[in-house]
């Protein structure tokens, strides 16, 4: 197929409306379009929908009637907000968000199906809330839950209410990725029973630590723990850094990160600790302790092993389904596409919409196709979390959970920008909130871990896995691979259809 109308025919094929029949006639090099719309097909959308939705779907409804119903929680797309209105406005429905009882620090760490469902439609109204609420439910009360014990637990009624707004300080200004080899130390005064923090230099403050720069009163903070000049590890602990008046603790040092490109609403603030005295209690136990006396008591004898099990919390925090302005920016580009016209197939017909257009739609379906695969892999992963998972189980959550969320925040960041060139000048109206998503997913690519460092961990877990496991199989411990590996090990093979 070589001639000039020949190549015409693939060209029209490929870029006109999806139904329209076009033919090559050799004799006149003529164009044939009859133009067809499609038809009715009978979907279901209701159950298509409680599917989509997960389990907790009739929650999710809860959830969306909630923000639907309530005058605070209406959509601002003013960028020239002040940073601090938007602050103040954004703390305001997180407390209105607590006051309905809809959040649970205890439903992110054992019931994900229905904190995330929470989260997700959060999402599709306000970034910025969406990781307000993701950090004071999941990260700071999900550390209290997750590795606190009895003795903290009286904190969750005021966590859950945000009457108790907290943070999550992880991160420092030298340590991000290698949270094992974080500097603020936490020295042990058996005389007083009491922890000394400190941040012993600059790269050792706590950075970009949200709800600290305004609303923060306490935060779990990670630091090295040392008994008698030994240095035992990373651990958590509580640190006061305001009193109930807002006023900054004693020893506490609090900066402000500033303006951002995105995610204004969200205070982040830099900490810094000078011989900042708390009580032995403060320390999350469940993994380790310290007795009065300063011994060292764990579940695990090796420190390795202590650090994984404190970071666990880190597998929430990739959970988090940052779909949501996918979804959002998706149904708006296929709504505009259905509606807008462009181009007739010829005189006196009538112009044809963006969406039957094959190079339009493939833009639009493919991506749909894909989100419909991270959904429901998010779907799958919150399943594992609820059913008992085993050590190994929760290596394995561990491991996909770190490849979903590269991906889904590489995917949502291209999606955004093809959905902004889908609408053409529309996509530029704020309005419709493109510019204001895209300015915010670009934190997810390196917030709760650089993408591409995740996706080393990915492949560091399967080649030890894979090792493992070979070793075993050749041993005879087990019979075949077990796991993502046996997934990998099928043969998968393409059938296509020879044409005549």
């Amino acid at each position: 197929m070589s001639c000039p109308s020949d190549r015409l025919e693939i060209t029209c094929n490929h870029i006109v409306a999806e139904n329209e029949k076009v033919s090559n006639n050799n004799n006149n090099n003529n164009i044939e379009v009859n133009h067809v719309y499609g038809d009715e097909n009978g979907i279901d959308i209701e159950t298509l929908r409680n599917i989509i939705d997960g389990k907790e779907w009739k929650f999710k409804d809860k959830c969306r009637e909630f923000l639907a119903n309530n005058p605070s929680f209406v959509i601002q797309d003013d960028p020239t907000r002040s940073s601090v209105y938007q602050r103040e406005r954004l703390f305001s429905l997180l407390r209105q968000i607590g006051i309905s009882g809809l959040a649970k620090s205890e439903d992110a760490v054992y019931r994900p199906n229905r904190f995330f469902a929470l989260l997700e439609v959060i999402s599709y109204f306000d970034l910025g809330l969406f990781l307000k609420t993701f950090i004071q439910y999941l990260v700071w009360g999900g550390s209290v839950v997750r590795i606190g014990t009895e003795r903290h637990s009286h904190l969750l009624k005021d966590i859950n209410s945000v009457d108790l707004c907290g943070a999550y300080g992880m991160t420092e200004q030298g340590h991000g990725s290698n949270v094992r080899a974080c500097q603020t130390t936490a020295i042990y005064d058996k005389e007083n029973k009491e922890f000394i923090i400190n941040s012993p230099n600059d790269g050792s403050r706590k950075m970009w630590i949200a709800n600290t720069a305004c609303h923060g009163l306490k935060a779990c903070i990670f630091a090295r723990l040392i008994l008698d000049g030994r240095d035992c590890g990373v651990n958590a602990f509580i640190v006061p850094i305001r009193n109930k008046s807002l006023i900054i603790e004693k020893n506490v040092e609090i900066e402000d990160c500033g303006n951002k490109l995105g995610m204004n609403g969200l205070d982040n603030g830099i900490l810094r600790f000078t011989n900042k005295r708390i009580p032995r209690e403060n320390l999350l136990n469940k993994v380790t302790d310290v007795t009065e006396d300063g011994s060292l008591i764990s579940i695990f004898d090796r420190e390795t092993d202590r650090f994984r099990a404190i970071t666990e919390s880190l597998v929430g925090e990739r959970l988090s389904p940052f779909l949501g302005p996918t979804k959002v920016g998706l149904i708006i580009s296929l709504r505009y596409a259905n509606w807008r016209v462009q181009f007739s197939p010829g005189k006196g017909q009538q112009e044809v919409p963006l969406l039957f257009y094959t190079s339009h739609k493939r833009r639009l379906l493919q991506i749909l196709g894909t989100l419909f695969g991270y959904d429901f892999m998010y779907h799958y992963l919150w399943d594992r979390v609820e059913s008992s998972p085993t050590q190994a189980d929760i290596e394995e959550i561990y491991a996909l959970s770190a490849g979903v969320k590269s991906y889904s925040g590489w995917f949502t960041n291209l999606a955004l920008q093809t959905f902004t060139e889908c609408c053409g000048a529309q996509g530029f109206r704020a309005c419709n909130r493109f510019g204001h998503f895209k300015a915010d997913a670009g934190a997810m690519l390196t917030g709760a871990g650089d993408n591409t460092v995740l996706v080393q961990q990915v492949a560091k877990f399967m080649f030890n896995n894979y090792y493992r496991q070979s070793k075993n199989i050749k041993n005879k411990k087990q019979d075949k691979f077990t796991g993502v590996l046996e997934h990998l090990n099928k043969n998968h093979y393409t059938i296509t259809e020879s044409r005549s």
